[in-house]
């Protein structure tokens, strides 16, 4: 799927096939001109470095959860679901969690692109 959506990019994509060491992702994603993820710990450590960020947030709530930066380069994009933030995170086919799959890529790429 990755290698799918750096084919439609329209500059380079660089593709990190191995899990580096915190030091070394912190250095590749202080390079990035954007991360774009779940709320994961690797999203944060972009926000820490300073690279702009859209962060996607579902079963957690984005107002406890982060991300803890200027606003003006970290954006969030949370589900419609009325149920959101239900807390719920051990849904039990992760990848078909219902929350981020209704998330929207239109709004992801505005928010990428403000």
């Amino acid at each position: 799927m990755v290698a799918a959506v750096a084919e439609l990019m329209e500059e380079p994509a660089e593709i990190i096939p191995d899990t580096p060491s915190m030091k070394c992702l912190g250095a590749l994603l202080a390079r990035a001109d954007l991360v774009v993820g779940g709320d994961t710990g690797p999203l944060h450590l972009a926000v820490a470095t300073g690279t702009p960020t859209v962060h996607l947030f579902g079963p957690a709530d984005p107002a406890r959860f982060g991300p803890w930066g200027p606003p003006d380069r970290h954006r969030v994009v949370a589900t419609d679901l009325p149920c959101a933030p239900c807390g719920r995170l051990d849904w039990p086919d992760p990848a078909d969690h219902p929350c981020v799959r209704t998330i929207a890529l239109a709004r992801v790429v505005a928010a990428g692109r403000r």
